[in-house]
């Protein structure tokens, strides 16, 4: 997931309305409904953008997974997240 920079025009979107950091999540219990979509997402590791894959939407991007070194304190937020 990568959040859309601040005044992005939701009718008009490019790659540069995007920020160049993001979080991989598994998304669980997509459901959509009417017109909106709610899911629950775990987040895996962080990413950043390197290369846009495509300029408009459904828009794919080549990544670089950026990995913590951290997995114990991963596991015991997980573990706080989940309760």
């Amino acid at each position: 997931m990568i959040k859309l920079r601040d005044g992005a025009e939701l009718d008009a979107l490019t790659p540069a309305d995007f920020n160049d950091m993001g979080c991989v999540v598994r998304v669980h219990q997509a459901n959509l409904d009417d017109e909106q979509m709610q899911f629950s997402a775990e987040g895996q590791t962080h990413a950043r953008v390197t290369h846009w894959l495509s300029d408009e939407p459904v828009f794919k991007a080549q990544v670089e997974y950026l990995h913590d070194d951290s997995d114990e304190t991963s596991k015991e937020i997980k573990a706080y997240a989940m309760a």
